[in-house]
């Protein structure tokens, strides 16, 4: 299957070039890529995470440059794995320079593409769709970066899952910490019992931080209720 396009960036070739061989601002230009690095003068090692259809793949593998001439033509060869669908991509790609200003410069590339596999059920319609997707992905990302020289910042990847998961937890916790303290207060408010035990409570620390100990009635019950109305039994009797 051949996929093949053109455009047009507004810069020189040699700037052009250079990008494209920048491996980390290269990369973060191509959709699905989840890491890259380079393994000698002319080789990569990557992974890749693509749709196709109704289906994800994740595919890992290497690229290898064959042929340049810089800077104006290139010629690779690239071949992939997903072990999920048992799914392998093989691919060569060629792609040439030209310079049509002192600041614009025509960008061609041609892809012969192999897959077999359960991805290779899927008809080259679809197939062809989701490389045309992830192609114009691509070229607004790299025209946005190489013309604009403030657009990089702009562009620069978002958070990451890990870090944007971490923070969602710490908030969570935070909040369902909120919700019981929250809860208890109401619990206790709603239980009288609650109220009265902590109001004892309260008044028997006051009373050990004073040093004092409570008084307590021995006397037997009626005789207590005669002593508080004003003496003894004997005191109303004549002599």
């Amino acid at each position: 299957m051949i996929i093949e396009d053109t455009f047009t960036i507004d810069a020189s070739v040699q700037d052009v070039w250079t990008f494209f061989f920048d491996l980390e601002r290269m990369s973060a230009c191509m959709p699905g890529v989840e890491r890259i690095q380079q393994l000698g003068e002319a080789r990569y090692e990557g992974a890749l995470k693509v749709k196709v259809g109704p289906i994800g793949a994740a595919f890992g593998g290497e690229v290898v440059v064959v042929e340049q001439q810089a800077p104006t033509f290139l010629k690779a060869v690239a071949r992939g794995k997903d072990r999920a669908t048992a799914s392998l991509v093989q691919g060569e790609f060629v792609s040439t320079l030209t310079g049509r200003g002192p600041q614009q410069t025509e960008v061609a590339y041609t892809m012969d593409v192999a897959i077999r596999g359960r991805l290779g059920s899927f008809g080259h319609s679809v197939i062809q769709e989701t490389a045309r997707r992830l192609s114009a992905e691509f070229i607004r990302c790299v025209k946005a970066r190489i013309e604009a020289p403030g657009a990089e910042a702009a562009t620069q990847s978002p958070p990451s899952v890990a870090g944007i998961a971490a923070k969602a937890v710490v908030e969570a916790s935070r909040e369902a910490l909120n919700d019981k303290a929250r809860a208890v207060g109401r619990w206790m408010r709603r239980d009288p019992s609650l109220s009265s035990q902590s109001s004892r409570s309260e008044g028997e620390e006051g009373i050990e931080a004073e040093g004092k100990t409570p008084r307590r009635d021995t006397s037997p019950p009626g005789q207590a209720e005669k002593g508080s109305t004003g003496g003894s039994a004997d005191a109303g009797k004549p002599s």
